[in-house]
């Protein structure tokens, strides 16, 4: 179901959410497809949440951020689409899922540079972490918040027990 999903998404096409067997992930499927696409006649197939649906597509479509403020409850996934769409971290400190919107930019956009962009309460590591690991590059972690924490989950990653002596840690924690 995951691949269908994230299939629609990417592509932009209603097919890879017709092949979706289970109604809620199904749902999910034409609300991803809809704010992907920008096109919010798939809105209609999402049953209790369309309104939230129709207004995440139109805050990306109108590149207008402060429509998300008309939700109710937490217009956190809408500023979560939002930046995911136009690339604004800053738009990632209004979601709920804050870190992980953040890390979702950093990866699309493929730039160690908005290392440096994260801010307030977020330690930067994970970010650098992910660069260390995917360009072997474990000397990354020095420019992290915690190095120490880069430097263990890239030696756990990478399977790499000399990067333990930069962890402070002991070598156990290495070998998980």
């Amino acid at each position: 179901n995951i691949c269908f999903i994230w299939n629609a998404a990417y592509y932009k096409e209603e097919k890879f959410c017709e092949l979706v067997e289970e109604k809620d992930s199904q749902i999910y499927c034409y609300h991803l497809l809809a704010v992907h696409s920008k096109n919010s006649e798939y809105c209609n197939k999402t049953d209790i949440y369309q309104e939230y649906c129709n207004t995440e597509v139109e805050a990306i479509t109108k590149k207008d951020p402060s429509i998300c403020e008309r939700m109710t409850g937490n217009p956190g996934n809408c500023y979560q689409y939002v930046s995911l769409v136009y690339g604004d971290l800053d738009l990632c400190y209004k979601s709920y899922t804050a870190p992980q919107c953040l890390m979702n930019i950093i990866q699309k956009n493929n730039d160690i540079n908005l290392c440096k962009e994260i801010k307030g309460e977020y330690d930067n590591s994970f970010c650098y972490t992910y660069f260390a690991v995917k360009g072997k590059k474990p000397k990354l972690c020095d420019k992290s918040d915690t190095p120490e924490s880069c430097f263990l989950a890239t030696a756990i990653t990478l399977q790499d027990i000399t990067l333990c002596n930069m962890t402070g840690y002991d070598e156990s924690n290495c070998n998980d």
